[in-house]
């Protein structure tokens, strides 16, 4: 029986990615995800936190996580969007969009998402970075996540 593996020219590997990060943050590998950071000294209330992963989707990936995005955005309460668009990063194509939502009776959640597809053929990487703080944290750790976001560096396996 031949043997099938990953990653393998049938299989490549995932896309990678680069994310500069602000003095004090640190990786939190024990969170179960594929990328987390945070500041290194807890915080009291909600920790902020960006985390990013790479999937493997069809050749409509941006498309579709947006319209993903959308639809979970319908259902989130007092849910108000700051802002999105479209752009290229590194030739790729990417969207970002930055919104705030009422998460519990006493806490609103501010976050930025960008979604970036690396096209390999017949189906594409989508790389997701998600950056999130509670709305009281905004004014302090905003600039940070933007110019996190702006580090990103997505690159084909």
């Amino acid at each position: 029986m031949p043997a099938v593996s990953f990653p393998s020219e049938t299989f490549p590997a995932l896309s990678g990615f680069s994310i500069d990060v602000p003095d004090g943050w640190v990786p939190d590998p024990a969170s179960g995800l594929q990328f987390a950071v945070r500041p290194r000294d807890a915080e009291a209330g909600f920790l902020p936190n960006l985390t990013a992963s790479v999937r493997r989707q069809g050749v409509t990936a941006l498309e579709n996580a947006i319209a993903e995005l959308d639809r979970r955005a319908a259902g989130l309460t007092d849910y108000t969007e700051a802002g999105r668009g479209e752009a290229l990063l590194d030739g790729h194509r990417a969207f970002h969009v930055e919104f705030s939502y009422r998460h519990s009776a006493d806490l609103t959640l501010a976050q930025m998402v960008t979604l970036v597809v690396v096209e390999r053929g017949s189906f594409t990487d989508l790389v997701q970075v998600t950056a999130t703080c509670a709305g009281d944290q905004v004014a302090e750790r905003w600039e940070a996540f933007r110019r996190m976001d702006a580090s990103l560096i997505v690159s084909a396996a």
